[in-house]
């Protein structure tokens, strides 16, 4: 029974560290991506753009901990709930179920039930980082709270996007939903948005990568 406790710890520990490493491979791309959505004229590879994201993400390497990295949480969560005000204010401008051709729906396959679903359990995959940043909470007991708060406010957002993007763009729907945006100013300022929580988001992934592998070498 011992065996299998420590061959089991092993085996969270690495599904852990090769889940957040590819997440964090994940925002790297991301940010890359929005870099060349919002500067078409450079003459730039994704792969030199990944290079100049890395070189950027150096510094913020540097911060040990979430308690740490704090202040940079307000601005984080404006820019998540501005980011969900221009997907609404561009849905809700463009009308983009009268466009022509129009969304489709339906056509479910067992390669789209499965992409749903990870992308389904990748929207809450946050959740590996709950133990370090209780253990990081100055008064732990306060942590349904914290819990109750971030569902209330998440879920709906999610339902909201999810429910209203189906409906708007159906089958035409792009994983980068900025690419169903036309190109305006607004598309412009949630690129540049969604720039910045992904580069906040490299730390968030990585610094649990990191504090695992200090935990092991002791």
């Amino acid at each position: 029974a011992h065996g299998w406790r420590v061959f089991g710890r092993r085996l969270v520990l690495v599904m852990q560290f090769v889940t957040y490493y590819l997440d964090t491979v994940t925002q790297m791309i991301y940010v890359a991506q929005f870099f060349g959505q919002l500067l078409p004229g450079a003459k730039v590879c994704q792969w030199t753009w990944l290079v100049v994201v890395w070189g950027i993400s150096v510094p913020l390497m540097q911060i040990p901990t979430f308690h740490a990295s704090r202040w940079v949480i307000v601005p984080a969560a404006a820019t998540t709930a501005l980011s969900v005000a221009f997907f609404l204010g561009e849905v809700v401008a463009v009308h983009p179920w009268n466009c022509q051709p129009g969304p489709s729906y339906g056509g479910v396959t067992v390669r789209s039930s499965f992409v749903s679903l990870a992308s389904f359990a990748y929207a809450f995959g946050g959740h590996g980082m709950f133990p370090e940043a209780l253990r990081e909470m100055k008064e732990p007991k306060r942590w349904p709270a914290v819990m109750t708060w971030t569902y209330a406010v998440m879920v709906p957002c999610y339902l909201v996007c999810m429910c209203l993007g189906y409906y708007a763009y159906g089958s035409f729907s792009q994983a980068n939903i900025n690419l169903n945006f036309p190109d305006n100013w607004v598309n412009t300022v949630s690129l540049t948005l969604q720039l910045l929580q992904c580069y906040y988001l490299i730390f968030y992934t990585n610094v649990v990568i990191v504090m695992g592998l200090e935990m092991d070498a002791g």
